[in-house]
């Protein structure tokens, strides 16, 4: 995104990448941790749409009368162990247990049913300590819902990156769950799938990563990450702008992953792999009825992808020595694919802004005048042998595709579990992509002309992403 930041954004990505690393101690969600009283504050929000149906929205601050926070047993049950009143502003603060981790706030209406719900990252590590959780709205809600859905399914709740789980899903996704609901869907159908898809998503980072050689998992993300995500709750609760707040959020979260280890290439082909998985579910398992859904998820990763992908490509000119005619032509390219993203309105935008892209990395037609081939300083005769090496690359790129569309679809047939189909899924994905960089780097090595294999593998990886191929 191209937003301005206010002064608390910019801070929050400054100072929070010094958060936990793996490794270093913190939330234990042990349930027979010592009760040593900590403080939980938040608040209730109006946001996204006519409150009902337990999805939040307009009238839930008039409605909700208690709070209560409660962990998530093994089978996805609830169990309270707090509770208090919300006052005329919205506004609580409950006593909780400390050091315990990825729990479940929820907000009652006068007769007991629940109106709104959260994920709470953590309580506070100490005695005494407070923390301030994300405002309760339809987004929080549906975020919660999901990662009760996964627990439910049999993911272990110790695996989970709730964190993670608040990067992707987004407004827009709960408004569909919210809107479907209301004109009948089966809002249990869609929450289960996302649950699959999101965990899928996860899988496929971690198995990207460990291909890459870095050894990171949703776990140790999640510590890697919390501290990330409770100042985001911190800003939210303030009243802080939702849309630059999520901007430092992601921002801060890309830092973090490279104090890990993870460059911005690494975390551009892992989010890659996460995307493409994520819309093989929602695509393949949300029947018409949930087509708004769908098409959110799918607009929310091309913008999650897009922005690592714009790093990425950065950082692959930067170390290939090109001129700053080529960089600032890849910078013109990667703001128009990011807001263009961001503003589409439908998946199909969505596959119109990529394949945008990648005309302006590779060119339509012919290398000349792209990135591509203004990187690799082509002429009229070497574009022809770079033409046709694109197309040997398009054409592996399609097969491969294809041929995970089809293991997928076989994998989510066959397997009875939610955790089985995910990672399946995120298998074939990782398995796919892997075959289709070293056909990549087999297409570049007969092109004697170059003298920057690499270069052009990187670029042709960048400019696909995983959206293209969906598009053409």
């Amino acid at each position: 995104m191209t937003l301005a930041r206010t002064s608390l954004p910019i801070a929050l990505v400054l100072a929070l990448t010094t958060g936990c690393n793996p490794g270093t101690s913190g939330p234990d969600d042990d349930p027979n941790n010592p009760a040593n009283d900590s403080t939980v504050q938040g608040r209730v929000d109006d946001g996204a749409g006519q409150q009902s149906l337990s999805f939040g929205g307009a009238g839930t601050m008039e409605a909700a009368q208690t709070a209560r926070l409660s962990r998530v047993k093994d089978d996805g049950s609830l169990e309270v162990i707090s509770e208090t009143s919300i006052d005329s502003s919205g506004s609580y603060s409950l006593e909780a247990p400390s050091s315990q981790d990825r729990m479940v706030l929820e907000a009652l209406d006068a007769s007991g049913e629940v109106v709104a719900a959260a994920i709470l990252e953590a309580t506070a590590e100490a005695e005494g300590g407070a923390v301030t959780a994300t405002p309760m709205d339809s987004e929080s809600t549906v975020e919660a819902r999901v990662f009760v859905e996964m627990i439910a399914h049999g993911v272990q709740k110790s695996d989970v990156n709730v964190v993670d789980l608040r990067g992707r899903i987004d407004a827009a996704m709960a408004s569909a769950v919210k809107a479907s609901s209301e004109q009948g869907g089966d809002a249990e159908a869609q929450l289960t799938v996302l649950a699959e898809a999101m965990w899928a998503a996860q899988r496929s980072e971690e198995m990207a990563y460990a291909d890459m050689g870095l050894d990171l998992s949703q776990a140790d993300m999640f510590m890697m990450e919390l501290d990330v995500s409770q100042a985001l709750s911190a800003a939210l609760d303030a009243g802080e702008p939702a849309e630059i707040s999520y901007d430092a959020f992601f921002d801060a979260i890309v830092l973090v992953h490279e104090e890990a280890g993870a460059d911005a290439r690494t975390q551009s082909e892992a989010e890659a792999q996460a995307s493409f998985s994520t819309r093989l579910i929602v695509e393949q398992r949300l029947g018409s009825e949930a087509a708004d859904l769908a098409e959110a998820t799918v607009v929310h990763a091309a913008e999650g992808e897009a922005m690592l992908t714009a790093r990425a490509t950065e950082a692959i000119l930067a170390s290939a020595d090109v001129t700053a005619a080529v960089e600032a032509h890849a910078e013109d390219a990667a703001e128009d694919l990011t807001s263009d993203v961001d503003a589409a309105a439908d998946a199909a935008e969505a596959h119109e802004a990529w394949a945008t892209w990648r005309a302006e990395l590779v060119g339509e037609g012919s290398v000349e005048g792209s990135v591509l081939g203004d990187a690799l300083q082509v002429n009229a005769v070497t574009a022809a042998t770079v033409d046709v090496a694109l197309g040997s690359a398009w054409m592996a790129r399609e097969r491969f595709e294809s041929e995970v569309i089809d293991e997928v679809t076989a994998a989510l047939d066959t397997n009875a579990s939610l955790s089985g189909s995910a990672d399946a899924t995120a298998e074939a994905v990782a398995d796919g992509r892997m075959v289709y960089h070293s056909t990549l780097e087999d297409i570049a090595s007969e092109l004697s002309i170059l003298e920057e294999l690499d270069t052009f593998t990187s670029i042709v990886i960048e400019a696909d992403g995983s959206f293209v191929a969906a598009a053409q």
